[in-house]
C-alpha cells in the first residue's frame, strides 16, 4: 500500500550556489573538508528539518516534495555510497562495530549506522506528528546492513536492495546465506513484510542459467517479502538468461513452481524438433552456474557487477 520511492531528493548538485550557501549545514563534508553538494550529511539535524519540512508541504498544506506521497516518506541518498567526514559522521563510525553481528559485513557497519540513525530519527519525528504516516527506507550501497542491536518505532517500512547478494551468485552458499540473513534482519525492524530491489544485470555474456536458484529462493522468503522488483541493465540478460527470467517472473506469483516441468515446455514449444537439443543444452548451462567449482566458497565473489574476469576459466572450463 505504500508507493516506492527512491534516491529523493535527486539532483541535490543542480540546486544553485544560492541554495547551496543558504543550506551548507545539511550537506556532507568531503575528505579535504570541503562540502559535497551531491549528498546529505545524515547526522545533521538540518538535513532532518528539511525532509520532515517537506511533509509538512504535503500533508498539512496540500502542497508537492519529491520525497513524500500521500502515505509515506522515503529516506534514500542518492544513488550512491554514503560518505561524510564531519564529526557527527565520525563519531558514529567509532561506535559502529557496537551494533552489529559478527556476520555483517564489517567496512558497511558504520555508513550502515549512519544511515540507520537518521531513519530511526525521521520515523520518530513522523509518528509524533502524522501518526497515520509511514516512513520507507532504502538500505542500499554501503549502507545495507541492518544494526541488530537498534530498535525502531513501529512505522518503519524496509524495501532493500540486494546489491552484495544479486540472484545470479546466489548460487553460492555464502552469498545464499547472506541475503537471508539480512532479510530477515530487517525483517525484524520493519512493520510490514519488505520489498526487495533484486538485480539480474548480465554479470557475463557467459552462458549460464540459474532457475533453480531462484526456485529454492521465494519459498524461503514468502512470509518475508512482500514482492520484487527486478532491477535489468542490459539487453544481455535476456540474450543470455531468457530462460531463467522466464522462470523467475513465474516464481514470484507461484513460488513452488515446478521449474523442470516449465523448462520442458518452454524447449518444446520453442523449438519444435530441435526442443530435445535445445533442452539440453539448457540443463548443461543450469549444471554450470548452480553446481559448477565457481561455487566453491574459497573462490570470492564481490557484490555487483560484472563477473570477474578471474572467474572465467573457473566456470567455464575448456570441457
Amino acid at each position: 500500500p505504500y508507493k516506492i520511492k527512491v534516491h529523493e531528493p535527486q539532483n541535490l548538485g543542480r540546486l544553485g550556489k544560492e541554495f547551496h550557501e543558504e543550506n551548507k549545514g545539511m550537506f556532507a563534508f568531503n575528505r579535504d573538508g570541503a562540502r559535497n553538494f551531491r549528498m546529505f550529511c545524515y547526522s545533521s539535524q538540518k538535513t532532518l528539518e528539511y525532509l520532515l519540512a517537506g511533509c509538512e508541504r504535503v500533508w498539512d498544506k496540500g502542497g508537492a516534495a519529491t520525497w513524500v506521497t500521500s502515505t509515506c516518506v522515503t529516506v534514500s541518498p542518492p544513488d550512491q555510497p554514503v560518505e561524510c567526514h564531519c564529526g557527527a559522521c565520525k563519531e558514529t563510525l567509532a561506535k559502529a562495530d557496537d551494533f552489529f553481528d559478527a556476520g555483517s559485513i564489517r567496512w558497511f557497519r558504520g555508513p550502515s549506522l549512519i544511515m540507520a540513525l537518521f531513519a530511526k530519527r525521521m520515523c520518530e519525528a513522523v509518528k509524533k506528528r502524522w501518526p497515520d504516516k509511514k516512513v520507507i527506507y532504502l538500505p542500499y550501497w554501503n549502507y545495507q546492513e541492518c544494526p541488530t542491536k537498534l530498535d525502531f518505532p513501529d512505522n518503519l517500512v524496509v524495501q532493500v536492495a540486494m546489491t552484495t547478494w544479486p540472484m545470479p551468485l546466489r548460487a553460492q552458499d555464502e552469498i545464499s546465506r547472506g541475503s537471508m540473513a539480512t532479510l530477515r534482519a530487517w525483517r525484524s525492524k520493519a512493520c510490514m513484510p519488505i520489498t526487495m530491489w533484486d538485480y539480474s544485470v548480465a554479470w557475463t555474456y557467459g552462458p549460464h542459467q540459474y532457475p533453480h536458484v531462484v526456485r529454492d529462493f521465494y519459498p524461503k522468503v514468502k512470509d518475508i517479502v512482500a514482492g520484487v522488483f527486478i532491477n535489468g541493465l542490459h539487453l544481455g540478460e535476456w540474450t543470455n538468461t531468457a530462460p531463467t527470467l522466464y522462470v523467475w517472473m513465474k516464481s514470484m506469483w507461484n513460488p513452488e513452481l515446478d521449474v523442470d516441468a516449465v523448462l520442458d515446455e518452454m524447449c518444446r514449444r520453442l523449438f519444435g524438433k530441435a526442443g530435445a537439443t535445445a533442452r539440453e543444452m539448457v540443463r548443461l548451462e543450469c549444471d554450470l552456474w548452480e553446481k559448477g567449482a565457481w561455487r566453491d566458497s574459497r573462490v570470492k565473489v564481490p557484490g555487483g557487477w560484472p563477473v570477474p574476469k578471474r572467474l572465467f576459466g573457473i566456470a567455464w572450463t575448456p570441457d
